[in-house]
Protein backbone atom coordinates (compact mmCIF):
# COMPACT_ATOMS: atom_id res chain seq x y z
CA UNK A 1 0.00 0.00 0.00
CA UNK A 2 1.05 3.33 -1.02
CA UNK A 3 1.51 5.84 1.53
CA UNK A 4 -0.80 8.74 1.39
CA UNK A 5 -0.44 12.82 0.83
CA UNK A 6 -0.41 13.81 4.08
CA UNK A 7 -0.75 17.88 5.75
CA UNK A 8 0.86 16.84 9.03
CA UNK A 9 2.83 14.16 10.78
CA UNK A 10 0.57 12.96 12.87
CA UNK A 11 1.54 9.17 12.97
CA UNK A 12 0.53 6.58 16.18
CA UNK A 13 2.31 3.58 15.94
CA UNK A 14 1.20 0.27 17.82
CA UNK A 15 3.10 -3.29 18.47
CA UNK A 16 1.49 -5.87 20.22
CA UNK A 17 2.65 -9.16 21.13
CA UNK A 18 0.81 -11.95 22.65
CA UNK A 19 2.63 -14.66 24.12
CA UNK A 20 2.17 -18.08 25.65
CA UNK A 21 4.74 -18.36 28.60
CA UNK A 22 7.92 -17.79 26.69
CA UNK A 23 6.16 -18.45 23.31
CA UNK A 24 5.28 -15.53 21.22
CA UNK A 25 2.28 -17.13 19.38
CA UNK A 26 0.92 -13.70 17.55
CA UNK A 27 2.41 -10.24 16.58
CA UNK A 28 0.63 -7.12 15.09
CA UNK A 29 2.33 -3.84 14.37
CA UNK A 30 0.07 -1.18 13.23
CA UNK A 31 0.75 2.10 12.10
CA UNK A 32 -1.83 5.20 12.30
CA UNK A 33 -1.20 8.09 9.86
CA UNK A 34 -4.18 10.39 10.09
CA UNK A 35 -4.66 14.00 8.55
CA UNK A 36 -7.70 16.41 7.28
CA UNK A 37 -7.28 14.36 4.13
CA UNK A 38 -6.55 10.98 4.70
CA UNK A 39 -6.44 7.78 7.07
CA UNK A 40 -4.11 4.99 6.57
CA UNK A 41 -3.85 1.40 8.30
CA UNK A 42 -0.71 -0.52 7.24
CA UNK A 43 -0.52 -4.14 9.07
CA UNK A 44 2.42 -6.06 8.98
CA UNK A 45 2.11 -10.16 8.91
CA UNK A 46 0.76 -12.11 11.48
CA UNK A 47 1.03 -15.94 11.54
CA UNK A 48 -0.73 -17.56 14.73
CA UNK A 49 0.49 -21.08 15.31
CA UNK A 50 -2.49 -23.66 17.33
CA UNK A 51 -2.21 -26.63 19.00
CA UNK A 52 -5.83 -26.89 20.48
CA UNK A 53 -5.70 -29.68 23.33
CA UNK A 54 -8.72 -30.92 21.88
CA UNK A 55 -6.91 -32.38 19.03
CA UNK A 56 -3.74 -35.01 18.95
CA UNK A 57 -0.41 -33.97 19.95
CA UNK A 58 1.60 -32.54 17.08
CA UNK A 59 5.17 -33.11 17.21
CA UNK A 60 7.33 -31.44 14.58
CA UNK A 61 4.24 -29.30 13.11
CA UNK A 62 0.90 -27.61 14.18
CA UNK A 63 -2.66 -28.59 13.23
CA UNK A 64 -4.07 -24.84 12.53
CA UNK A 65 -2.25 -21.51 11.41
CA UNK A 66 -3.90 -18.49 11.39
CA UNK A 67 -2.14 -15.77 8.48
CA UNK A 68 -3.06 -12.21 8.23
CA UNK A 69 -0.73 -10.34 5.55
CA UNK A 70 -0.31 -9.10 2.49
CA UNK A 71 1.36 -11.13 0.31
CA UNK A 72 0.81 -15.04 -0.27
CA UNK A 73 3.34 -16.99 -1.92
CA UNK A 74 2.53 -20.41 -3.10
CA UNK A 75 5.93 -22.41 -3.84
CA UNK A 76 4.83 -25.46 -6.32
CA UNK A 77 6.03 -28.90 -5.44
CA UNK A 78 9.42 -29.45 -5.45
CA UNK A 79 11.58 -32.60 -6.06
CA UNK A 80 14.85 -34.15 -5.36
CA UNK A 81 16.23 -32.19 -8.55
CA UNK A 82 19.45 -29.69 -7.81
CA UNK A 83 19.97 -26.45 -10.12
CA UNK A 84 21.59 -28.10 -12.52
CA UNK A 85 18.94 -30.54 -13.03
CA UNK A 86 19.91 -33.33 -12.06
CA UNK A 87 18.04 -36.17 -9.20
CA UNK A 88 20.15 -36.30 -6.36
CA UNK A 89 19.88 -39.59 -5.65
CA UNK A 90 17.48 -42.81 -5.88
CA UNK A 91 16.49 -42.88 -2.31
CA UNK A 92 13.99 -41.02 0.29
CA UNK A 93 16.23 -39.41 2.42
CA UNK A 94 18.28 -37.37 -0.38
CA UNK A 95 15.77 -36.59 -2.74
CA UNK A 96 13.64 -35.24 0.58
CA UNK A 97 16.60 -33.17 1.87
CA UNK A 98 16.89 -31.26 -2.05
CA UNK A 99 13.18 -30.76 -2.14
CA UNK A 100 13.27 -29.33 1.72
CA UNK A 101 16.51 -27.06 0.23
CA UNK A 102 14.38 -26.32 -3.23
CA UNK A 103 11.86 -25.12 -0.68
CA UNK A 104 13.84 -23.22 1.02
CA UNK A 105 15.56 -21.36 -1.82
CA UNK A 106 11.49 -20.69 -3.75
CA UNK A 107 10.55 -18.85 -0.64
CA UNK A 108 13.86 -16.61 -0.07
CA UNK A 109 13.52 -15.91 -4.30
CA UNK A 110 9.79 -14.27 -3.09
CA UNK A 111 11.42 -12.44 -0.07
CA UNK A 112 10.56 -15.09 2.50
CA UNK A 113 11.74 -17.52 4.78
CA UNK A 114 10.86 -21.03 5.82
CA UNK A 115 9.04 -19.36 9.33
CA UNK A 116 6.73 -17.17 7.07
CA UNK A 117 5.42 -20.73 5.57
CA UNK A 118 1.23 -21.66 6.87
CA UNK A 119 0.96 -24.79 5.09
CA UNK A 120 2.85 -27.56 3.72
CA UNK A 121 1.84 -30.98 1.52
CA UNK A 122 4.37 -33.90 1.19
CA UNK A 123 3.66 -36.60 -1.19
CA UNK A 124 5.71 -39.52 -0.82
CA UNK A 125 5.90 -42.21 -2.76
CA UNK A 126 6.54 -45.64 -1.56
CA UNK A 127 5.55 -44.54 1.96
CA UNK A 128 6.35 -46.40 4.70
CA UNK A 129 7.51 -46.26 8.17
CA UNK A 130 10.60 -45.63 7.85
CA UNK A 131 10.24 -43.07 5.42
CA UNK A 132 9.44 -40.51 8.64
CA UNK A 133 12.81 -41.36 10.03
CA UNK A 134 14.12 -40.44 6.79
CA UNK A 135 12.07 -36.98 6.58
CA UNK A 136 13.43 -36.03 10.31
CA UNK A 137 16.81 -36.42 9.43
CA UNK A 138 16.63 -34.43 6.59
CA UNK A 139 15.05 -32.04 8.15
CA UNK A 140 17.49 -31.68 10.53
CA UNK A 141 19.84 -31.48 8.01
CA UNK A 142 18.55 -28.64 6.32
CA UNK A 143 17.14 -26.62 9.34
CA UNK A 144 18.97 -27.82 12.73
CA UNK A 145 18.05 -26.54 15.46
CA UNK A 146 15.90 -23.68 13.70
CA UNK A 147 13.10 -26.10 12.51
CA UNK A 148 9.97 -24.44 10.90
CA UNK A 149 6.59 -24.90 12.29
CA UNK A 150 3.24 -25.18 10.03
CA UNK A 151 0.59 -26.94 9.21
CA UNK A 152 1.37 -30.22 6.96
CA UNK A 153 -0.07 -32.43 5.36
CA UNK A 154 2.02 -35.76 4.28
CA UNK A 155 -0.03 -38.17 1.57
CA UNK A 156 1.59 -41.48 0.64
CA UNK A 157 1.33 -41.79 -3.30
CA UNK A 158 1.60 -44.76 -5.74
CA UNK A 159 3.59 -42.19 -7.53
CA UNK A 160 4.28 -39.00 -8.63
CA UNK A 161 5.33 -37.20 -11.99
CA UNK A 162 8.45 -38.83 -12.65
CA UNK A 163 9.01 -42.51 -11.29
CA UNK A 164 12.06 -41.64 -9.99
CA UNK A 165 11.08 -39.41 -7.99
CA UNK A 166 10.22 -40.33 -4.12
CA UNK A 167 8.73 -36.98 -2.28
CA UNK A 168 7.13 -33.67 -3.53
CA UNK A 169 6.82 -30.74 -1.70
CA UNK A 170 4.73 -27.86 -2.15
CA UNK A 171 4.16 -24.65 0.51
CA UNK A 172 2.31 -21.53 1.10
CA UNK A 173 3.90 -18.72 3.22
CA UNK A 174 2.52 -15.16 3.89
CA UNK A 175 4.36 -12.15 3.82
CA UNK A 176 3.60 -8.72 5.46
Amino acid sequence: MGTPLRRDNSEIRIVLLLTLGSIAIHYWEVTLSTSEDSVSETLQHNIERLNPDSLSGAMGYCQVTVATGTRIVHVSGQVGIDAAGELVGPDHRSQIERALRNVRTALEAAGASVHDAVKSTVYIADYSPEVMAAFAEASGAVYGADQPTMAVTLIGVAALADPRFKVEIEATAVLP
